[in-house]
C-alpha cells in the first residue's frame, strides 16, 4: 500500500506557499516545521473553492461523465475543504492548506471511481438519497473541525468516528464490498491536535482505499484507537490489501506524516499479518483525572 501520492495540482500549490528546502524533524509540540517549510501564504479561499474544478481536469484517468447526484455529492465535500485551511493559528495553516488541496483530490478521484465502478441505477432504490445525506455527514464533520479555537480542549469521539464511517459506506462500494471494524475510545485533546487526528485518519483509511483495496472486489478496513498508557494514545488503521514489504518503518514525508507531527509522533508502517497494511501512532494526550 502505497502511503504517498503524486500532486497534479503543484501549480495551485505553488499558487498558495513557497516551498522552503528540506523538511525539519516530526516529533514538535505545534509542528513548527511548516513554518520553516513554507513562508508565505498566498489568500487561500478563492483559489481553494476553484481548485476542484482544475485538479478534474488534470487528472489522469479517463473522462467520464459524472452524475447529477455524485456531482452534488463532489460539491459538498469540496466545499467542506475550505473552512479548516483558512482558519486556526497562524503556524499550522500551510498544513491545512496543503491538507485540504490533498483532500480535494481524492475526493475528485474518488467521485470519478465510483461513478465508474458503481453507477447509480435508475431502479427507483434511495441509494443517491442515502449517497447525498451520507456525503453532507462527512462534510459536517469536516466543518466542525474550525470552529474552535486551536487551544480550546475538544472531544474527538463525533467527529472521528463519523468521518470513518462515511468515507467508508459513501466509497468503499467503488472498491467492491468493503467492511469496516472500527473502536473509537472517547478523548479529549486541544482544538488543533483534534483536527489533525481526525485528518491523519481520514488520509490513512483514503490511502487504504486508494492503494491497499484497488483492483480487489472486497476488503477490510480497521480503525482502532484507544489509550495504551495514562497518558499515551493509539490510532490504528489496517487494511486486509496489497499489503507493503515486512518489517516497521517511517515512510517518507506525506501530508498524513506532517499531520502526525502536530500531534507530536511519527506513522509506522508494518506489513499486516495475512497480507495488507497497518498504519499506527502512538501520541501523548491529557493524563486521566
Amino acid at each position: 500500500m502505497s502511503v504517498d501520492h503524486p500532486t497534479p495540482y503543484q501549480d495551485i500549490h505553488d499558487d498558495l506557499s513557497h516551498q522552503a528546502a528540506g523538511r525539519a524533524p516530526k516529533a514538535m509540540s505545534h509542528a513548527p516545521h511548516v513554518i520553516r517549510r513554507i513562508n508565505r501564504i498566498a489568500p487561500a479561499k478563492h483559489k481553494i473553492a476553484e481548485h476542484g474544478t482544475r485538479i478534474a481536469a488534470k487528472s489522469t484517468l479517463p473522462p467520464l461523465a459524472i452524475s447529477p447526484a455524485r456531482q452534488m455529492i463532489r460539491s459538498a465535500l469540496l466545499d467542506a475543504t475550505i473552512p479548516p485551511a483558512c482558519s486556526g493559528s497562524s503556524p499550522l495553516k500551510p498544513l491545512w492548506v496543503d491538507e485540504a488541496m490533498q483532500r480535494a483530490y481524492n475526493i475528485v478521484r474518488l467521485t470519478r471511481e465510483l461513478e465508474h465502478k458503481a453507477p447509480l441505477l435508475e431502479d427507483g432504490s434511495n441509494r443517491p438519497q442515502t449517497e447525498y445525506e451520507m456525503a453532507i455527514d462527512l462534510a459536517e464533520s469536516f466543518w466542525s473541525l474550525a470552529k474552535a479555537d486551536d487551544s480550546d480542549m475538544q472531544p474527538c469521539f463525533d467527529p472521528l468516528r463519523s468521518v470513518v464511517l462515511n468515507l467508508v459506506a459513501l466509497f468503499g462500494p467503488a472498491f467492491g464490498k468493503v467492511s469496516l471494524d472500527i473502536s473509537v475510545e472517547r478523548l479529549t485533546l486541544p482544538a488543533h491536535k483534534r483536527r489533525a487526528l481526525v485528518l491523519v485518519a481520514c488520509e490513512l483509511v483514503l490511502n487504504a482505499l486508494c492503494h491497499g483495496l484497488s483492483g480487489r472486489s472486497a476488503g477490510n478496513i480497521a480503525v482502532h484507537l484507544s489509550r495504551t498508557a495514562r497518558t499515551v494514545a493509539q490510532l490504528s488503521v489496517a487494511d486486509d490489501g496489497c499489503g507493503i514489504a515486512q518489517g516497521a518503518f517511517p515512510l517518507q514525508r506525506s501530508i498524513a506524516s506532517d499531520l502526525a507531527a502536530v500531534l507530536e509522533t511519527d506513522i509506522t508502517y508494518l506489513a499486516r499479518e495475512g497480507g495488507g497494511t497497518v498504519a499506527r501512532l502512538s501520541f501523548p494526550v491529557p493524563a486521566l483525572n
